[in-house]
């Protein structure tokens, strides 16, 4: 039987059953978060002790204490109101804001980092994993977009989320819904996983493709030579090597570009240090740093992010431009960097924090073969990835698919416009 519903009220929760009320986190919630650091350093972390729960240990949900920093007794004992507890709801509010961990285990004692929220219920109102589901659905995320909207770096106050409005069935109801949504979630959840698993996989399977075309060429039957560069290997016995440097006439970097020359209806693209252009109108750049059809953009930043630009493009002061030899096979090259890259940042103990300069882009080395096996190659390569990447697109709409299936189910039911029968 379908319950009757009444206004909720509340702009992004709509109608709700007769029977639910619309309540704040604040008057039900205990909240505490880490006052600043309190002193407390990196250095001071050690091998054994109690856990230093940080967003980065979030996964599906719940903490990986194994990625878990350790802190002494007495850094835990001074700050007992963010002791953790079995039970304990905790969520980032900055950063990535709001991502949640539910604290179903704990093995150990632990505290949090200055960059999270720690919640537990208050009077029996409502039980963790319930808010859990409110605080991952669309009711929690159309509530900050409104609070956050104008403010230029995205956090989530003790404030803000006290203010938070949720609908709240009886205590019998939810634990019906959580038990329901465990169930569902879970398979939805371990599909994507496998679409995941599969996506990444094909991943590495062109990454391979790619790497022993770049050093070992179309033909397994050629006579092969020791290159003397080891993340190379064997090469053809006819092919050379050189070092990047040789490859390109000049290299340099765009300019600063703010959001202000952003403009998703401007007729310029926009290079940055991310994976797709953006589109601005800039009317001040200058013409020598318009790209051609002989230039590779190198993001600087760790990501490493290569592209091959339209002509007359725009790039920011984050990307190197590298302007080809004439003679310079560009899909070819564009390839070899692909590879070239991942030595390159490997080699780097923080790759998200490294700035990839000319200079390090100029030492690589790169096989070479004959301008005509290149084209052969390049050609060989571009079917190839055209089939993974048509696979790899088909398997991520999958998994968008399903994210939206969740995200509709958890909404739909939080807010009870839904019932489980």
């Amino acid at each position: 039987m379908t319950k009757s519903m009444k206004p909720s009220g509340v702009e992004w929760i709509g109608e709700i059953p007769s029977d639910w009320e619309i309540t704040k986190i604040k008057y039900f919630t205990y909240m505490k978060g880490r006052i600043g650091w309190q002193g407390l350093k990196a250095e001071e972390f050690t091998e054994k002790g109690p856990y230093l729960v940080t967003g980065t240990d979030f996964k599906n949900g719940r903490v990986n204490w194994d990625t878990s920093y350790h802190i002494s007794n007495i850094r835990y004992d001074e700050a007992p109101e963010i002791q953790l507890k079995k039970g304990d709801l905790l969520v980032t509010k900055d950063g990535t804001v709001g991502k949640l961990a539910f604290i179903d285990i704990l093995p150990n004692k632990a505290s949090l980092n200055s960059h999270l929220l720690v919640m537990r219920p208050l009077h029996n109102r409502y039980i963790n994993l319930f808010l859990y589901y409110v605080l991952s659905s669309l009711e929690f995320e159309n509530y900050f977009s409104l609070v956050s909207s104008g403010s230029t770096m995205s956090s989530l106050s003790q404030e803000k989320m006290g203010e938070f409005r949720f609908a709240l069935p009886s205590l019998k109801e939810q634990e019906k819904i959580v038990s329901f949504l465990d169930e569902k979630i879970s398979k939805l959840d371990e599909a994507k996983r496998l679409l995941n698993e599969q996506i990444e996989k094909l991943k590495e399977y062109r990454k391979s493709v790619i790497y022993q075309a770049v050093t070992k060429g179309l033909d397994p039957t050629v006579e092969m030579k020791d290159s003397g560069v080891e993340w190379i290997g064997e090469v053809p016995k006819g092919w050379e090597v050189k070092r990047f440097k040789y490859l390109y006439e000049n290299a340099n970097t765009g300019i600063s570009i703010t959001k202000n020359d952003w403009d998703k209806n401007g007729n310029q693209l926009i290079y940055t240090a991310g994976q797709l252009p953006i589109k601005g109108d800039f009317k001040f750049f200058p013409n020598n740093k318009l790209t051609t059809n002989l230039d590779i953009l190198v993001a600087r930043n760790g990501a490493g992010s290569i592209q091959i630009p339209k002509n007359n493009s725009l790039y920011t002061d984050h990307v190197i431009r590298f302007s080809l030899l004439s003679s310079v096979n560009r899909l070819f090259t564009f390839y070899v960097l692909k590879v070239g890259m991942e030595k390159i940042v490997s080699e780097q103990i923080d790759v998200s924090l490294k700035t990839l300069n000319k200079s390090e882009w100029d030492g690589l080395k790169m096989a070479v073969p004959s301008s005509e096996e290149q084209i052969s190659i390049v050609d060989n390569l571009t079917r190839k990835i055209c089939i993974v990447d048509r696979i790899i697109r088909n398997k991520e709409l999958q998994v968008t698919v399903l994210t939206r299936q969740k995200n509709t189910l958890i909404y739909s039911y939080v807010t009870g416009k839904k019932q489980v029968k």
